[in-house]
């Protein structure tokens, strides 16, 4: 707010205050009255009146500074009503009433969304649980179907229960601060689980993984990290040639140990790349080649923030796809150290 805002907000006020005066002053003219007397009584009429206006102009001055300054530094302006002191003018003391209200009412929708939302997550979280009983059950009872219709079915229940996993994974990712659990472990261990639970679908489409014998260790939480391989992996196989190669290559350099995964697939269009972290997005080869959900890679994004990776995606179309997860050696070794 400036003096000129200030002005036209008063405008009314001041208008019939020299409406006033003018009558004032007719009617001295009128009775003769000398000179003087109309003087001090201009004196008398102006100079409390401008003096009340300029400090009354620089109490709301300092408290529309003051608060603005709070909303322009706080990270959640809706704090607002919680930081800001309470002004001393008629009409600030009832805004500050009303953001109080507002804000405690607010604080009531957000914590109920929050117990709703905590409720749905719980019964994802279990239903997920559950769901897996039936899905081992069925796993055995495959043992007694014949070899050629076993092998495919093993292979769509496989999709199923990554299905099932991605589920769980896309609810916890958003309290994944309360799951997750740091300790070193080492990193090929985790790639060949993350490789058996797609074994079904690599063996399908003939395609060799290529990791070498090594024993590179870092810290993370292994069950995250397993996952984020394991989404990266099912794209490489969904989107790679049959009697083709996966080469997955570990090393440890620039202050951080990289994991860099590499088929030889139909690629990505260029102009693509920058959304296949995004929620729901699919591309032109989930709608062409084969369906996909473009939920995968987000979660995996999503995960890796938390646990301080970086996921780098690099890619040229009918040659394959590069995707490299790096894991910062200081990071993780602040983390032994804790």
């Amino acid at each position: 707010m400036n003096g000129w805002q200030y002005f036209k907000d008063k405008l009314g006020f001041i208008s019939v205050q020299l409406f006033i005066y003018g009558l004032v002053m007719l009617s001295c003219s009128i009775w003769e009255i000398p000179f003087i007397i109309c003087f001090l009584i201009t004196l008398l009429w102006f100079v409390p009146l401008c003096t009340y206006f300029m400090y009354e102009y620089w109490r709301i001055q300092a408290f529309y500074k003051e608060t603005t300054r709070l909303v322009q530094t706080l990270d959640q302006a809706y704090l607002l009503p919680v930081v800001m002191k309470k002004p001393q003018f008629l009409t600030g003391k009832i805004v500050f009433e009303w953001l109080n209200i507002t804000n405690r009412d607010m604080h009531e929708h957000v914590k109920q969304a929050t117990i709703e939302n905590m409720e749905y997550q719980t019964y994802v979280a279990t239903w997920v649980h559950e769901i897996k009983t039936p899905l081992a059950a069925l796993n055995l009872l495959l043992q007694h179907v014949e070899v050629q219709k076993r092998f495919e079915m093993k292979k769509q229940l496989q999709h199923v229960e990554a299905y099932v996993e991605q589920a769980l994974y896309y609810v916890k990712s958003a309290q994944a601060n309360e799951d997750y659990h740091v300790k070193q472990f080492i990193v090929q261990t985790v790639i060949r689980r993350a490789i058996q639970t797609h074994a079904l679908a690599l063996r399908a489409k003939n395609i060799q993984i290529v990791l070498a014998d090594e024993k590179t260790p870092v810290a993370s939480d292994p069950k995250w990290v397993q996952f984020i391989f394991q989404q990266i992996i099912q794209n490489a196989c969904q989107y790679s040639y049959e009697n083709t190669t996966i080469t997955i290559e570990v090393t440890n350099e620039n202050e951080a140990v990289q994991v860099i995964f590499r088929d030889q697939g139909i690629g990505i269009i260029a102009h693509e790349l920058p959304h296949v972290f995004k929620k729901g997005y699919t591309g032109s080869n989930g709608r062409e080649f084969s369906p996909s959900t473009g939920i995968g890679l987000y979660i995996s994004q999503r995960l890796a923030q938390k646990l301080h990776l970086q996921l780098v995606i690099e890619s040229e179309q009918q040659i394959g796809t590069t995707v490299s997860v790096v894991f910062p050696l200081s990071t993780h070794q602040s983390i032994c150290i804790q």
